[in-house]
Formats: C-alpha cells, sequence, structure tokens
C-alpha cells in the first residue's frame, strides 16, 4: 500500500518538475538516457525534491545504482527510508 503512494507521488513529482517524458512513466521506466533522459544534474535536483516532499534524508550508501536506476529503484528506496 505504502508503495503504491510513494511510486504516485513519485511520477507526480516528475511531472511537475519537467522531468516526465511524452509517454509517461512506469515502475521500469529507466531514469537516464534510454528512458527519461535526465543527466547526473537533473537526477540530483530529482533526489533534492524527494527529500523534501517525502521528509527523508537520502543516505549517500543506499544510492546504487539499482536505486537510481528506475521509478521502481527509487520508489523502493524512498519505501525503506519511510518505514526505516
Amino acid at each position: 500500500m505504502i508503495s503504491t503512494t510513494i511510486d504516485t507521488l513519485l511520477r507526480e513529482l516528475l511531472v511537475k518538475n519537467g522531468l516526465n517524458n511524452e509517454r509517461g512513466t512506469s515502475t521500469n521506466t529507466k531514469l537516464g538516457e534510454d528512458g527519461l533522459g535526465l543527466d547526473s544534474l537533473a537526477i540530483l535536483d530529482l533526489l533534492l525534491a524527494i527529500e523534501q516532499a517525502f521528509g527523508v534524508r537520502l543516505r549517500d550508501e543506499g544510492l546504487t545504482s539499482e536505486a537510481l536506476s528506475t521509478v521502481g529503484g527509487l520508489t523502493d528506496y524512498v519505501e525503506t527510508l519511510k518505514l526505516g
């Protein structure tokens, strides 16, 4: 249940920040060039927005390539922080 809420809010955050593409997003949508086309600066902006929107502090050790590769990876990471 919380995962669905986080996923929905994360997708809304992508749209709000103009980081969504014309095809929309799914859990498997990649964040990088082969998906939404986010570069490192756009990903950093997204991470800062996530911290503000969800009231969490993203820790370096949790920001793995898996967590940063897809919308679903970010959803799972934020969920662990919210539950943790």
